[in-house]
């Protein structure tokens, strides 16, 4: 699969944005569209790019039921979603920024606001640095589910 087809792809997998609106689900496809194309500059091989690539879509998929789904779920619900894009997102080299728990919900947030802080703390894996600045450990959490973080 090139990643032309893989792009192409994207675009015909429904689920991958039926839980948003046409803006989001544009947002959300060119953030993967993106991806693809580092995937595949990464990718040792054809088989490595596939997979990757699929692991892209299943958290595309993620993203969208979260964005989706999000005012119907409960905090801990949130919270595993949560969990689980980060990880997804390990798995393709991205490295979420961590997240902190909040009894606030995001309920009144719009679905714009919260996928476009999603799509912001998902960032590729920078090389080693000894800079404090670029430990995540060392960085503050950024809180999604609470107001101050959608300073859009």
């Amino acid at each position: 699969m090139t990643p032309e087809d893989a792009i192409q792809r994207l675009y015909e997998t429904p689920n991958l944005f039926d839980q948003l609106r046409d803006d989001e689900a544009s947002a959300l496809l060119k953030w993967a569209e993106t991806e693809v194309m580092r995937i595949a500059q990464n990718s040792p091989d054809d088989a490595a790019f596939e997979a990757q690539f699929y692991a892209l879509s299943d958290l595309a998929q993620q993203i969208n039921l979260f964005v989706g789904m999000r005012q119907e779920m409960s905090f801990g619900e949130q919270q595993e979603a949560l969990t689980k894009i980060t990880e997804q997102a390990a798995q393709i080299g991205l490295h979420p920024v961590p997240l902190s728990a909040s009894a606030q919900a995001q309920a009144d947030e719009s679905d714009a606001a919260v996928l476009h802080s999603l799509l912001d703390m998902l960032k590729p894996e920078s090389p080693a640095s000894d800079s404090a600045e670029n430990d995540a450990e060392t960085q503050p959490k950024r809180d999604i589910l609470s107001n101050d973080f959608f300073d859009i």
